[in-house]
Parts: C-alpha cells; structure tokens; sequence
C-alpha cells in the first residue's frame, strides 16, 4: 500500500473533488471532473479507493481525547498551544470538530462518487471479483465514516430517536442542504452498507491496512458496544478474539514503532510523503527532551503506570524526568514525555494510526460481560489481556459489583488505548453509571483553574455543529447540540 499512495496523489488530485468552504455536503467546483469522466475502469476505482483511506484516521479523535481529558499536560516547552482545550473552553469554531466533520464528510462525498461511477464502467469476467472486492471497501468505509460522525456528534447513541447527522448515499448537487437525521436513520443506512460490504469483500482477504471481514466485525462490535446492544458486543469481540492472537510484550513495543502487527486488525498507513505526524500534536521538533515538548503525559495518568507494564515503556519516552517529589515542587522538575509515537522508517514523528486492535476487542468484551453481570468473567477477560503485559502472571480481580468492575475496564481503558483517542468517549459513555471520571493531577490543572469540568458543561463531551456548515446549511441551524 506504501508503494501505491506515493503514485496517485497527482492524478488523484485532478480527478477527485475537494470539500467546499461553505457547507460539508457542498462539495461541487467549478471546473472539476465528474464522477463519470474520472472513473472508467476498474484501475480508476481502485485508485481512487486508495486515496480515500487517508479519510480512516484518527487525528482528530487523538486530539480531543489528549487534550480535553487526563491524558496530557503542559510541555516544557509550552506556549499557550491547546491552553483553551486544556481549560474546557470549546464551542462551534474549534478546529477540531470542524476537522472531523469536514473529513469525515469529504471522505463519504468521495466515496459516493465512486459508488455511483461504478455501475457506469463496462468491466469483463475476470474483473467481477476485483470490482466486488472495491465495493466492499467503500461501503465499509462508508459506514465507517458515519458512525464516526454519530459517535462524536449524538448526544446519545443509545437512543434511536436522538439527533444524529446529516445523511447522504448520492452525489449531492450544487445546492444541497440538507437536515440532520435521526441515529436510527443513520444506523439503518450503516447497517445496510456493512451488510453490502460482508457480501462484496474478498472472504479470505487477509490485511492490516486494507479494509477486511475482520474491520467489518470489529467495526460491528464497537457499534454494538456504545449502542447498548452487549449480548452482539460481546459475540463480535469474540469472533475476533478467536481470530487474531494479543500480542505479547515484545511485539506490543513493535506495534507502536510499526515493525510488526500482530494483534493490528486494521490501521491507517502513513509514508514518509505524508504530511500528518501523530508526534506533531505534541512535539514541535521530534519526540524527545529536546525536540520541542509542548505536550506532555498527564501527571495522573503516569501515576497510573507500572514500570513493569510494558505499556509504561511504549507510553513513556526514555528521557522522561520523573521528580518523586512533584507535589511539593509543585511539577515544576517533571517531563513526562510521551513516547508512544517515535517514529518509523527513520522518520522520528511518523506512525500509523491505529484503528482497530483485537486488545480493543477484549475490553469490549470485558465491558459487555460487566453489563451482563457477567463480574468473573470480566475478571477473567482483563486478567488475560494485562498478562499479556506484564512478565509474569497477574492477580485476578474480584468485583462486589456492576460499577466496581465497569471502573475496572474504564481503567485499563485509559492506559491500554492511552493515545489512540478513545478516552473522550469514554468518560461520555461511562458517565452514567460512574460519574465523569476525569482525573487530572492538581499539579497540571490548578494553575489555570481547570481541574473538573462543571457538570453544567458535560454538554460538551459532545461535539458541536461547526459554525462552518451552520453558516451554509440553512436547514441545519435550528439543529445545533443542546449548549452551544
């Protein structure tokens, strides 16, 4: 996949359309090619399939989830950068839901287009499984794509009848506005695209960085999870548990500096061509002490850390200053640098994002079996995964309760997928039945006032409706989440 990102970013640009600056669904240039101009073979579908797996990351989902939780602090090298995230301070014109929208909206509107130039393509016999195969992945993707957008910008998805997004499966026309929908209308449209997709894809196909069987179930079961719907959660996590081996110690080191995948069921690749670096958000040089720190590890997500969890090694960069005494010296001699993205192929801040794991598989499960009451054998699923961490066998828990195992999970959450931008919907999921569990150490938050976010404000553990689309969508105005 490396080899054939470098050779289409050229022509792809002359053949793909690029989002409009006045709304996500208006996305039509003057002067652009269309759909059916772009794409007449099978090789135009594939090659404008590989430009749309830049729209699977998870830049955005890193960023709100390091920068708005527990996960980070202020840098040494700190200039005032993420200040206003670090303080709660978040409303329609921050970058990052209007990153996330507007990507995420690209991706599905590029899609689209190639869904609709492939039933216009003359293709032979010996074509028909390769186009299949191409359908699958759009439709993945697809679904994908919009249950990204439902996850961040519903305030609830356990609720069909609660606002979702705007939803659109054709090319749009110039002025197109269209409403937000229900969350069950959206599921209803991922659902069949994930069904068209199982049908479609190659059934023994077997990949890490290209849309699988294995990213549809596991796609499926992260749906059912935050849906509530965890007897399905808990047999899709299974399935894939089944599947693919946890990595041991060794080779979850490996992960993270993109030299092995074992465990990875699917990951956005990243070349040296590429301009996004995961490290960026953190770093304004290269990951180290002396490489810029404007960002570092929370002070009370290091404490958390066991120096004998090879997750400590992965989180936390080898030049990291711990002071024993943070507290009375108020951290002023603490650099917690992270480390978990140091670079790749002898570039310092390029990794792949990481967006399915089948360790995330086990938290689903565990998660599910707590909810089942299941407590033992949630016990027993987070036992397996942390001895996979650790050098020797770890105590098993025991749970009095529902909650106590639920805290159990959102804990090892938060240090197994520390980084990789699950931690914001996290607390948002797990918040009514705990309580928003944020933890920042006083030493990080006192100083600008920010410890705990008012419970008037956990509105804003959803996103947002960009003032962008609201500016050129007029049928969405009205439409805007409760607080904005």
């Amino acid at each position: 996949m490396k080899n054939i990102q470098k050779n289409i970013g050229i022509v792809l640009i002359t053949l793909l359309v690029l989002i409009s600056c006045d709304s996500a669904i208006d996305i039509i240039q003057p002067g652009e090619l269309n759909e059916d101009a772009a794409f007449r073979t099978v090789e135009d579908l594939q090659l404008g399939l590989n430009n749309e797996y830049f729209g699977l990351n998870t830049n955005e989902a890193i960023l709100i989830s390091s920068l708005f939780t527990d996960e980070t602090s202020l840098g040494i090298e700190n200039g005032g950068q993420n200040l206003t995230l670090l303080q709660f301070l978040f409303n329609p014109n921050t970058a990052i839901p209007s990153n996330l929208w507007l990507n995420n909206y690209q991706t599905i509107n590029r899609v689209n287009r190639i869904l609709a130039a492939s039933s216009n393509i003359t293709i032979s016999n010996e074509e028909r499984d390769d186009l299949n195969d191409i359908l699958g992945q759009l439709y993945a993707m697809r679904a994908a794509e919009y249950f990204e957008l439902l996850t961040y910008y519903s305030t609830d998805l356990t609720d069909d009848n609660a606002l979702g997004v705007m939803l659109s499966v054709e090319v749009p026309d110039v002025d197109t506005e269209l409403p937000r929908v229900t969350n069950g209308e959206v599921f209803a449209q991922i659902e069949s695209d994930l069904a068209l997709a199982k049908n479609f894809l190659d059934p023994v196909r077997s990949s890490s960085v290209f849309i699988t069987q294995d990213f549809v179930t596991a796609l499926e079961a992260r749906i059912a999870l935050y849906r509530g719907n965890n007897s399905l959660a808990l047999s899709k996590s299974q399935e894939l548990i089944d599947g693919f081996q946890l990595a041991d110690r060794g080779q979850y080191e490996a992960i993270f500096r993109d030299v092995e995948s074992t465990g990875v069921i699917f990951k956005g690749e990243r070349t040296p061509a590429d301009a996004a670096r995961i490290a960026e958000n953190f770093y304004f040089r290269n990951p180290g002490i002396d490489g810029g720190p404007y960002m570092e590890l929370g002070r009370a997500l290091f404490n958390q850390l066991d120096p004998n969890d090879i997750r400590f090694d992965v989180l936390v960069n080898d030049e990291t200053v711990a002071d024993p005494d943070y507290q009375t010296n108020d951290g002023l001699n603490d650099i917690l640098l992270i480390g978990k993205y140091e670079g790749s192929e002898g570039q310092p801040t390029l990794n792949d994002y990481k967006y399915f794991r089948v360790a995330e598989m086990y938290l689903i499960k565990a998660e599910a079996q707590a909810r089942l009451n299941d407590l033992s054998g949630a016990a027993e699923t987070l036992k397996e995964l942390r001895d996979a961490r650790f050098a020797d066998s770890t105590e098993q828990d025991e749970y009095g309760d529902v909650n106590e195992a639920l805290t159990a999970v959102l804990n090892e959450r938060r240090i197994e997928l520390a980084f990789e931008g699950h931690r914001y919907i996290d607390l948002k999921r797990f918040n009514s039945d705990l309580g928003l569990q944020l933890d920042r150490d006083p030493v990080d938050c006192e100083k600008f006032n920010a410890c705990t976010l008012p419970a008037n404000e956990f509105f804003k553990f959803t996103f947002p409706i960009p003032q962008i689309e609201l500016s050129g969508n007029s049928v969405i105005r009205d439409q805007q989440n409760p607080g904005y």
